[in-house]
Order: C-alpha cells, then structure tokens, then sequence
C-alpha cells in the first residue's frame, strides 16, 4: 500500500507540473511511469508462474530446549531477480494447544534457489504442525503484489528432557512368573510350549531337551531350547488429565519412571486413558527405544477432562492378569502405587526421581 501510494503521488506530481508548465518532456516522462507500471506488473504476472515455494525444515525431531532452524525454501525458475517475497507459516502445538504466526521474508536472484531460515527453540514439547498459508510476491517499484498459491504442512516435533527415575524393584517383581503369552526374544527359558532355538548339544544339557528327529540327520545332536514368557507384574498408568498450564514436568517424569523401571530390569506396561478414542490404551515397555514410541502414543492421545478412576478401568478392561503393583502418575505429579499416595513430585520432580531411590515392592 505505502508503494502504491508514493508511485501514485510521483506520476501525480508530474503530471500536475507538466501540465502546469507545458512541459512536453514532464508529460512524456508520465506516460513513462505508467508504461514501467504496467511492464513491472507483466513481469510480476511471468514470475508468479515460474516460482517455487515449500517449508524448509533441516531437522524434524529435537529435544525441548534445543534451537533448530525452519522457514521458506523459494526457487526462482525464471532469469528475473526475484526482488521480495513474504511468507506466513503458521505453528500450531496439537498437544496443549497453542498457535503462533511467524513472517518470513527475502529476495532470489534469476535461476536460483534460497532458503530463508530463522532459528527456533522449543519451549514446551509436543508436535508442531507447521503450515505455509500464503506468500505473497512484490513488483520491481514494489507497487504490485501477487499470491502464490501454497498448501504445505511439515512436522516439527519437540521431544521431552530424558532423564532417569532410581527405582529398585524386590525380587518377587523383578522374578515374578507369568503365564504369559508372549516370550523373550533375547533369553531362553524353561517353557516348553514354545521354542526358542536349536541349537548344537553343549556339556551339561539335559537329555530331556535333545531333539531326536533333528539329531538323526546329523553329526552332532541337537538341543532345544524352550522359551523365557516375559513377566509385567507392573502396570505404571499416565493419567493425562487436563490441568492449566504446561504439563512438561508430568510427561517428563512419566518417562523418567518408565525408563527407571526398564533399567532396573522390570518390564511393565505402561497406561493411558486416549482422548480420541475414550478408551485404555497400553503399550508394553521392553526395551529404551520403547519410550520414544510412547512418546508419540502419547502425544497423539492428548488430555481428556475426566475418565473416572484410571486404575479402576485398567483393572476392568485387562482382567486376570498377574499384576503385583499398579503405578499412576497424575498431572498434578502426585505418584499413586495401589490407589495411595506414594510420592509427591509437584515441588521438584526430576531432583526427586534423581536422587532418592524408590523402593518397589
């Protein structure tokens, strides 16, 4: 507007003396300025057809706190210098929810591609849809501008601080039997409904696990080994009840307290009420990389506003399991085992999980 605006108060003004003065030459530089209006506009109309524009996004996945770099990625396919472009991208996090407008703007030589970046940190974790709504392209005299037509979304997600609970469970949680059936796929063990592996007859099998068939066809004999069912005797519920305000802490030590069971040599399952589909759901915690899979479970399920009682549901859904104990942790960060208050994390959660250890029994 504010180009158009002095363009118009220039031809104005020379069209105002030409005249005034009966000036051949002011009144033909006028019929100049409209003619470099009208070819700015033509060249402006070309270049819209020959640019390309998306989200530039190097990194997709970063831990809260750390800075990444997003923007705009323009290619200019035409020999004109692009001489300014304006981008909006809006970033939304689905998790709390929150949304941000940010403006992007640059310039592009003929034949070229630019990104135009600008540093990010986040602040709070969660999934961040970045969406291109709308760029906007200016003439050469910056009097026009023209839309570019742009439907892009990229994802941005921001991970929680990992740190680890010190949890130390007693023995008849971390030995609990369990008829189970699902079995180890790392460890052999003494169920003989399921295989393991065969495997070459080693000092100290028992005769009782040879495998005569397979023996008969070969030189040496060949033993079974049965299979290890894998014990959850503890089931850790996330209560992702809506509470005001960012509930980092709460997703955080949630992991933390997974992640402090799995190093402590207890496999468990780990809880949730999902908001989408207002129902249990559950994941089986094995292995560390099980938590960045909760991670995003967790972040797609989202905050409900009120489910009744988690254990009670839980208890409910997955009847006749072996459980031993049941966690919850609610987003208020008071940790439940057995519907009693075991800990009160509100006042420094990760100084609490880190420094004292918990005894589960």
């Amino acid at each position: 507007m504010k180009g158009k605006i002095i363009y118009l108060l220039l031809v104005s003004a020379t069209v105002f003396w030409g005249l005034l003065y009966y000036s051949s030459a002011l009144i033909g530089f006028a019929v100049l300025e409209l003619l470099a209006a009208v070819i700015s506009w033509l060249i402006l109309k070309f270049q819209i057809s020959k640019i390309r524009v998306g989200i530039c996004m190097p990194l997709s996945v970063t831990e809260k706190g750390e800075r990444m770099e997003a923007g705009l990625e323009l290619e200019n396919n035409s020999r004109i210098p692009l001489m300014r472009a304006e981008a909006r991208i809006r970033m939304k996090n689905t998790f709390y929810p929150e949304t941000e407008m940010i403006r992007l703007s640059g310039a592009a030589d003929g034949k070229s591609r630019v990104r135009i970046l600008k540093g990010f940190v986040g602040e709070h974790c969660g999934p961040v849809e970045m969406e291109l709504g709308s760029v906007w392209v200016w003439d050469f005299l910056r009097i026009f501008k023209s839309r570019v037509k742009v439907s892009e979304k990229e994802r941005w997600v921001i991970l929680p601080r990992m740190y680890q609970a010190m949890i130390r469970p007693e023995e008849k949680i971390r030995y609990a039997p369990d008829d189970s059936e699902e079995f180890d796929k790392s460890r052999p063990g003494d169920d003989v409904s399921e295989i393991f592996q065969l495997r070459e007859y080693r000092p100290g099998d028992r005769i009782q696990s040879v495998h005569w068939k397979r023996s008969a066809g070969s030189e040496e004999l060949i033993v079974r080994d049965y299979s290890l069912p894998v014990a959850r005797p503890v089931v850790f519920l996330l209560d992702l009840k809506w509470k005001k305000g960012y509930l980092d802490d709460f997703l955080e030590a949630g992991l933390a307290i997974s992640r402090g069971l799995l190093e402590a040599g207890c496999p468990h399952y780990v809880g949730w009420m999902d908001a989408a589909k207002e129902d249990i759901s559950r994941l089986s915690m094995e292995k560390e990389e099980d938590l960045y899979t909760l991670t995003e479970l967790l972040y797609r399920a989202g905050f409900h506003t009120g489910a009744g009682n988690l254990e009670e549901l839980y208890r409910e859904k997955y009847r006749g399991e072996n459980l031993i104990c049941c966690l919850r942790l609610d987003t208020d960060l008071c940790l439940w085992k057995d519907q009693t208050l075991w800990r009160d994390l509100s006042e420094n959660p990760r100084v609490i999980l880190e420094s004292g250890e918990l005894l589960l029994g």
